[in-house]
Parts: structure tokens; C-alpha cells; sequence
């Protein structure tokens, strides 16, 4: 039998084997690429009582394949054109999440996320966010 305790950390924050239940509230596209939104998201986390809170920084052009993607995206993005358009349109640039980097060091919560490529983790990781990263379940399919 295995006694070993699982244990992950992010950040200063750690999960696991008798660790309190950490909620993670999803910043995601809410902010509709608006730095100013995501900010309020992530004091609105805060003061809500979250340690943390998780965004996503997608490179569309890195991300996805533009004819494929076209074919394949939801009636739901056609205002957009396709989920390539939506993502365009709502993504916060990476000065954006080098600003809501400090911002969330400032008020004393944990910044998080998601990204969408290889090139993505490596821009984070060179402006400060690289805690973890959280890796999409729809990026773990061929």
C-alpha cells in the first residue's frame, strides 16, 4: 500500500492529501478582452474569499488551424465568423496578462492559467505567470 500523500502546488498555494478544498474560479473569456473586466474579475474572486483565480492566453494563429477550425466550429461563434474569430476578438494580449500578473500579486491572489500552446507557457513563464499551468482536456486529444 501506497502512503505517499499527493500533493501539487501553485504557486504558494498547495493542493492535495489533507489540504482544504481549493476552488478555482474561471476567469476564462469573461473579461470579452477587456483588461480593465478581467481585473474586476479577479478582485471580484478575491473579495469572494477565492485564493486564486485562472485565465487563458491563446495565440490563435499557434493554436488552431484556421480552415480546419472553420469547418468544425459551433453555430454558437457565427456572430465571430468561428471560434478563430471569437478567440480573436476576446483574447487579452500578453501585455494584458503581464499587467493582471502584478494586478493579482497586488491584491493577494493567486493568477492561474491556461495555455493554449507551447509558445503560450513559454511568454508566461518569461512575464512572471509561471506558477503552473493548467492544460485544457480538449488539448490532450490528437
Amino acid at each position: 500500500m501506497n502512503n505517499k500523500k499527493m500533493k501539487i502546488r501553485i504557486g504558494k498555494l498547495i493542493i492535495g492529501d489533507g489540504q482544504p478544498v481549493l476552488v478555482i474560479p474561471e476567469g476564462c473569456d469573461n473579461h470579452h478582452g477587456k483588461l480593465s473586466l478581467a481585473k474586476e474579475i479577479a478582485y471580484a474572486a478575491k473579495k469572494s474569499g477565492a485564493k486564486i483565480i485562472k485565465f487563458q492566453l491563446h495565440l490563435p494563429d499557434e493554436e488552431m488551424d484556421r480552415v480546419g477550425i472553420a469547418r468544425t466550429s459551433s453555430k454558437m461563434f457565427k456572430k465571430w465568423g468561428d471560434l478563430y474569430g471569437f478567440i480573436k476578438e476576446n483574447l487579452l494580449s500578453i501585455e494584458d496578462h503581464a499587467e493582471l500578473i502584478k494586478y493579482c500579486k497586488k491584491i493577494g491572489i493567486q493568477y492561474f492559467c491556461t495555455p493554449f500552446s507551447i509558445k503560450a507557457a513559454k511568454i508566461l513563464k518569461e512575464i512572471g505567470g509561471d506558477a503552473a499551468y493548467k492544460i485544457g482536456s480538449g488539448e490532450t486529444e490528437d
